[in-house]
């Protein structure tokens, strides 16, 4: 048989693809069809068996399972914060590059409840590798989930910036 299975980017590379040695030796008259995209992707009208999604569900027609907590960070490199500065207050930010994939905004929510802020900066991307790359290349302040930046957080090349907001 077939499994077509969707996942993001990122995830798919971290979280997916170091498992599927294993997973296809327990499973040998199996092929996977694996998609990874950051892109809105049709589950039902592509005939994906299985997705995984980070965030809420919407649609109640799914059959959804929580796999873990999706803590998200703003982060950057020390170096870029030794050059551009630490915001000290969400408004800061407008002083700095924001690096985002596929948004306008981000929706934070810390000791002010919850505020949006307005992205602005020299790169738009569809990607969040690229996303992911540009902010341990230095390039600016990214939000991005603690399993994607995990190791990253832990070995000091990223820190995390106005800790306080998620």
């Amino acid at each position: 048989g077939t499994l077509r299975v969707s996942a993001p980017t990122s995830f798919g590379r971290l979280h997916i693809a170091p498992h599927l040695n294993a997973f296809l030796d327990r499973n040998p008259d199996l092929v996977v069809h694996l998609e990874l995209s950051d892109s809105f992707v049709d589950i039902v009208g592509e005939g994906y068996d299985l997705a995984v999604r980070i965030g809420e569900l919407d649609d109640s027609s799914f059959v959804a399972r929580r796999l873990a907590p999706n803590h998200r960070l703003l982060v950057a490199t020390p170096g870029y914060l030794d050059a551009r500065g630490r915001p000290a207050t969400l408004a800061d930010l407008g002083d700095h590059v924001l690096l985002a994939h596929n948004a306008d905004t981000w929706r934070l929510e810390g000791p002010g409840g919850l505020q949006t802020v307005r992205l602005h900066g020299p790169l738009r991307t569809n990607s969040s590798e690229v996303v992911r790359e540009a902010v341990l290349a230095g390039i600016g302040i990214a939000l991005r989930s603690t399993w994607d930046v995990g190791p990253e957080l832990k070995d000091g090349r990223l820190e995390v910036v106005l800790p306080h907001w998620r």
